[in-house]
């Protein structure tokens, strides 16, 4: 017998002696499922228990370190002609074959779905019949999908317009803009320029 038949001889017999004491059946899934499943919730509480403390630091730092028995005092926006947002508006995605144009008059104070063109940059902005001029000129954003979906032509902005008063629009764009565009009337608006 050669060394190589002895090694193989000597591993049959442990594999043997392995198979011997072990009980055959199913394999272990619903324990494994069940071992899975704790850890998911144990790092769901764990998680938890985090957001709660972070929470909890946030506010107290927004109370100024001044504990709880003080009480934080809100202040809301002088401006008249930009109010917040009532809610977070959600991020939007143009439907193909149906852009978002907005309403023919707006109503102060509503906010729209708005399809905002950007092949010419994001300057003027059509809206409810009159043309407006962004105060400040955002950059436009890489990636943006066409009116009839991604890479389907110009360009566009999906977003949410609010006549914020007679004169003052906001154009916001969750997850496309950084932050929200104040625009103005522009009756002479060159269009594309």
């Amino acid at each position: 017998m050669t060394t190589n038949d002895r090694e193989q001889e000597a591993l049959r017999a442990g594999l043997r002696e392995l198979v011997d004491g072990e009980p055959a059946g199913p394999a272990p899934v619903a324990e494994v499922i069940r071992r899975g499943r704790d850890r998911r919730r144990a790092a769901g509480a764990a998680a938890g228990v985090l957001t709660c403390a972070v929470l909890a630091s946030v506010i107290t730092l927004g109370l100024g370190g001044r504990g709880e028995s003080e009480t934080a005092t809100t202040t809301r926006p002088t401006s008249p002609t930009a109010p917040p947002p009532a809610h977070q508006p959600e991020r939007r995605t143009v439907t193909p074959g149906s852009p978002a144009t907005g309403p023919a008059a707006a109503e102060v104070g509503r906010t729209y779905p708005l399809d905002w063109g950007a092949h010419c940059g994001l300057r003027y902005l059509p809206f409810a019949g009159r043309m407006w001029q962004a105060g400040t000129v955002p950059a436009t954003p890489p990636n943006l999908p066409g009116p009839q979906g991604p890479a389907s032509g110009p360009p566009v902005v999906p977003g949410y317009a609010t006549l914020t008063a007679p004169d003052s629009l906001r154009f916001e764009a969750p997850g496309w803009l950084d932050a929200p565009v104040t625009l103005t009337p522009a009756p002479n608006a060159p269009g594309c320029a």
